[in-house]
């Protein structure tokens, strides 16, 4: 068997990293509203829960749309020239990663704001202190909030991605309209979002100086190149002119996707440390509970 007949696997099994990424990050986010918050704003949390509830089925939906972008890239790909195993198998394990990092970030987005929008920003543990500043707060909110309405927005289009919408293209061509090329709509979108997101990170330079991480300032960095990349190539079609531009920059942005995707998975690593923790010390604790009784009875 040939590495093409593992292609459906593969990116099965893409799929599959991306739905348990969003089910653990909506599980935190859920853990976090019932246990995380005080009882007072547990009961403002209502209108969060429903658009959290919103994103994920928009990000789960939008998780189909992966095949659909391999499809693309390596087909046009291919249709240039003679492409040889090495390249097609480099057009498949890029365009998987590079689409598979476009979607899970919007999971990992579901926590991020959630922990800022009650003043928690895990990387600087003093955040709420460092923005009770007016100036500085302004500017963090301000950053953050467009960013949100951005995410927002963008999250609408992801539930556009899967959808079959070959012949409502054909519908609109035929009325003298133009393709809506729903892929290279959220790439720019995701070029805005990922701008802004560059702008709260310097914001947050300004609030937190050293301690805010350069890592995420790279995060960011990927995947604003990254929307650039599915902006350019997501929808249209590529010609032997291109040729050259594709395979170059599909490469860099296969990198850049590969470190976003490992930045996400040691954050949720983290996250199921914590709470392995947490479990272990309820064990203990009912252990601990349960050898007392005897003893108390005893007595």
């Amino acid at each position: 068997m040939g590495f093409a007949d593992y292609v459906p696997l593969i990116i099965t099994g893409v799929m599959w990293m991306c739905w348990i990424i969003l089910i653990l990050y909506a599980l935190r986010v859920l853990l976090f509203i019932l246990f995380g918050c005080e009882e007072i704003r547990r009961m403002r949390e209502a209108m969060a829960v429903g658009y959290s509830a919103v994103a994920v089925v928009f990000t789960f939906q939008a998780t189909w749309a992966i095949p659909n972008f391999v499809q693309r890239i390596v087909g046009d790909g291919s249709s240039i020239g003679s492409p040889t195993r090495g390249i097609y198998a480099l057009l498949v394990i890029c365009s998987l990663i590079i689409c598979a990092a476009f979607i899970c970030n919007f999971s990992r987005s579901l926590w991020m704001l959630k922990n800022l929008d009650h003043a928690v920003f895990e990387p600087v543990p003093d955040w709420e202190d460092l923005t009770k500043t007016k100036l500085k707060r302004i500017a963090e909110f301000g950053t953050r909030m467009v960013a949100a309405l951005l995410f927002i927005y963008l999250e609408f289009k992801l539930e556009k991605l899967a959808q079959p919408h070959g012949v409502a293209e054909v519908g609109l061509v035929s009325e003298g309209g133009s393709a809506t090329r729903p892929l290279s709509q959220a790439g720019f979108v995701a070029i805005g979002l990922y701008a802004v997101l560059l702008l709260w990170w310097l914001s947050g330079r300004w609030i937190a100086g050293k301690a805010m991480p350069w890592l995420l300032f790279a995060f960011f960095v990927a995947g604003l190149f990254n929307s650039f990349f599915i902006f350019v190539f997501g929808d249209a079609p590529v010609d032997e002119s291109s040729k050259t531009w594709l395979l170059m920059t599909i490469v860099v942005a296969g990198a850049l996707a590969t470190y976003m995707i490992v930045y996400v998975l040691l954050d949720l690593i983290k996250a199921v440390k914590a709470w392995l923790l947490t479990v272990k010390g309820w064990i203990f604790r009912v252990i601990a509970w349960r050898l007392k009784r005897p003893a108390a009875a005893g007595s």
